[in-house]
């Protein structure tokens, strides 16, 4: 969605990855993701990863208070064959919640 996220198709999945300002994502409730595999990290330093699945949240909001990134990137993973418009629902949450791509 043009301005909010970017989608990438691949042969195994399909990931939406956006961008949330540091604050945000420090008050981010991650269980509105209902599970969702997500992938945390820097925009700036996109090498430096803050969260993947199994992760903790606190050593994820830990890190991303001692980096010095200004914006927050997100990957999320879903399955290839999920019907294309919970992709557009998906995307249209993390709009609400103030994610921008």
């Amino acid at each position: 969605m043009k301005g909010f996220s970017e989608i990438h198709i691949e042969p195994a999945e399909v990931t939406v990855t956006a961008r949330l300002k540091r604050d945000n994502a420090l008050a981010l409730d991650m269980g509105i993701f209902g599970g969702i595999p997500v992938e945390v990290f820097g925009v700036e330093h996109y090498y430096d990863t803050y969260y993947r699945p199994g992760g903790s949240l606190e050593a994820m909001r830990e890190a991303i208070r001692a980096s010095g990134e200004r914006e927050i990137g997100f990957a999320f993973s879903f399955p290839f064959d999920k019907p294309a418009e919970e992709y557009y629902d998906f995307c249209k949450l993390l709009r609400r919640k103030g994610f921008y791509y």
